[in-house]
Formats: structure tokens, sequence, C-alpha cells
């Protein structure tokens, strides 16, 4: 499994590849279910049957192609063609768990969240961009969030208030989002309060949240003097009550969060 990523030369006699070019999502929309996206056919029967109807359903295919614009806006194209779940090496019993509970997680979980925490080197990154290509290749709608790198850009627009809360506005309302890395570097107040302000959002409306980090949910707990503990908790409880945690250590690497 994983987000397939196939260019097509764009076609200037076909209104599907013209309207999805101009609109930025893809260079040709090949899907057979629907007309430039929308299921036409099922409005059009809606109307004969009813002698009315509300405005044409979204076809998935223009979620695909979302998120495959936003693999490109966001420099993971490389890393999901290359991170699938056949790539994943399984030679240890650990790394057999590892992905074991990822295939649950994507069988059982729609609304739930998933977590690992490990050193650099472990997979957790690659599991996780396992995760998140299939979770898209179902027409889900997923928003990467690099912490560092983007993080740090939505801290510096707290002072344009305007600015800042339509940016976390589209976090929040993204129906999957992957938070890479989070907690990468040294937790300041400002990390605290946006990793509360996203997840704590994210989970009282019920979506799910992928999230890689190099820190246990004991250290998020313990950061700065224990100002972490209600962000661990919401990690926690989001992951279908620690279920979908794991937590990569030492030479057994694999422990589930109680």
């Amino acid at each position: 499994m994983g987000i397939r990523i196939r260019r097509s030369p764009a076609s200037s006699t076909s209104p599907n590849g013209c309207l999805f070019l101009q609109n930025g999502f893809c260079e040709r929309c090949t899907c057979r279910d629907c007309q430039a996206g929308f299921l036409i056919d099922e409005w059009r029967e809606e109307e004969r049957r009813h002698g009315f109807g509300s405005a044409p359903r979204e076809c998935a295919c223009r979620d695909r192609a979302r998120n495959r614009r936003h693999l490109r806006d966001s420099g993971l194209e490389k890393l999901a063609e290359r991170c699938t779940f056949e790539r994943f090496e399984t030679k240890e019993p650990w790394q057999q768990r590892m992905k074991q509970t990822a295939l649950e997680y994507l069988a059982h979980a729609r609304e739930a969240g998933f977590f690992i925490s490990g050193q650099s080197g472990c997979g957790k990154t690659h599991l996780c961009t396992a995760v998140c290509g299939a979770l898209m290749e179902r027409g889900r709608r997923l928003r990467y969030f690099q912490w560092v790198r983007d993080g740090t850009r939505l801290k510096q627009l707290v002072s344009e208030r305007g600015e800042y809360e339509s940016a976390l506005r589209e976090l929040i309302d993204t129906p999957c989002l992957y938070l890479d890395d989070l907690f990468k570097q040294e937790i300041t107040a400002a990390d605290i309060r946006l990793a509360y302000e996203i997840l704590s959002a994210r989970w009282n409306e019920g979506r799910p949240t992928i999230i890689s980090s190099e820190r246990s949910l004991k250290t998020i707990r313990a950061a700065r003097d224990g100002d972490g503990e209600a962000i661990a908790g919401r990690i926690y409880e989001s992951c279908d009550h620690g279920r979908f945690c794991l937590q990569l250590t030492g030479g057994d690497k694999d422990r589930r969060f109680a």
C-alpha cells in the first residue's frame, strides 16, 4: 500500500483535465466515476426521481487529487513514494509488531489517532508515512505538518491574530493530520500552547491525528514542569486510550502505553 503518484500529460480536449488543471489538483483527471470531479449522474438521477436535488456531491477522486497536490507542496511526495508498507523491514519481532499495529489501526480505527515515539532511525516516520499513504489512497483528505518547519512559521503568526487563527483552523478542520517530529527541538511555552490548541481541538471534534516523535508520552507529560501533561493525555485518549500508541525504546524497541 502507499499513495500512488502518477503523472499524466494534460489533455486540452478533456473537460476533466482542464478543470482539474485550473484548480491545481492534478494534471489530468482519469476517474471513471465522475464528471469533472462531481457525481453528476447521481445528481441527475435524484432530480429525475424527486424533481429536485441538492448540489452534486464531490467525487472521492478530488480528495485524492488534493492529497497529491499537498504532497507536492509539503515536500512529502518523495517520502510517500518510498515509505510504503511493502518496503518496511520486518526482520525483528519488534518491527513485525509495529507493522501489525499499523495495519490493525487502518482496519479498525477510522476516528482514532496513531502515535509512535522512538529514536531517529527506528522506522517511525516510515510507518507513519505508510499509514498516511494508505489513508490518502482511500480518499481521506490529509495534511502534512512538519513540526520544526511548519510549527515555527505558525508561531511567528501569533501577533497577527487573524492569520494565526485562520491557519490554526485549517489544521483543526482537516479530516486527517500528520504531525511529524512533534517536539523535535527544545520544548518552549509556545510549543506547548500550539500543540495543545491543535490536539485538543481535533480530539474534541473527533478528527484523527497521526503523530511521530522522538519523545515518549512520559517525557511529553513532564515537559516544562508538567505543562505537557494535558498534551500527553490528549494523545493517549485520541489513540483509542493507548491502543494505537507505540513507544520504541532500547533493544526491545516495543512498549505500548498502558
